[in-house]
């Protein structure tokens, strides 16, 4: 059935819509994070500025210390999420080259069929679909 004209013509176009779903995803959520990232940054030379201009009370300090530590955190948590994203997009496969990846496993399969001992059939088959 795979062998037939037009079939693994299917599988790339569902693997292609399929990536490029995914792509689009990843790249809106990597706009926003970036987004996030920008008024996190406007967000800390504020309090920056804040300090500079109130400075003289030590409640006001560790207020503003604690305020400066929760924002870094959470710029640190953007940065590794949007690291994660970028790794995540690197990985996706190409259509073509999962079209040429199912091609060569099922000539393998048909290469060997023959020839091959149950077990080996076994592990043809599972090669195949896998």
């Amino acid at each position: 059935m795979i062998l037939r004209a037009g079939y693994l013509d299917k599988i790339e176009d569902n693997i292609r819509e399929i990536i490029g779903g995914q792509k689009a995803d990843n790249q809106i959520e990597r706009e926003q994070i970036q987004k996030d990232l920008s008024s996190l940054d406007r967000e800390i030379d504020s309090v920056i500025q804040l300090h500079t201009e109130m400075a003289g009370s030590s409640d006001i300090k560790n207020v503003i210390r604690e305020k400066l530590e929760k924002l870094a955190e959470r710029k640190k948590a953007l940065g590794t999420y949007l690291e994660t994203l970028e790794t995540r997009a690197q990985r996706n496969q190409d259509a073509k080259e999962a079209r040429v990846v199912i091609e060569d496993k099922v000539k393998a399969f048909k290469k060997g069929w023959h020839k091959a001992t149950p077990s080996t059939q076994k592990r043809l088959i599972r090669r195949l679909i896998e």
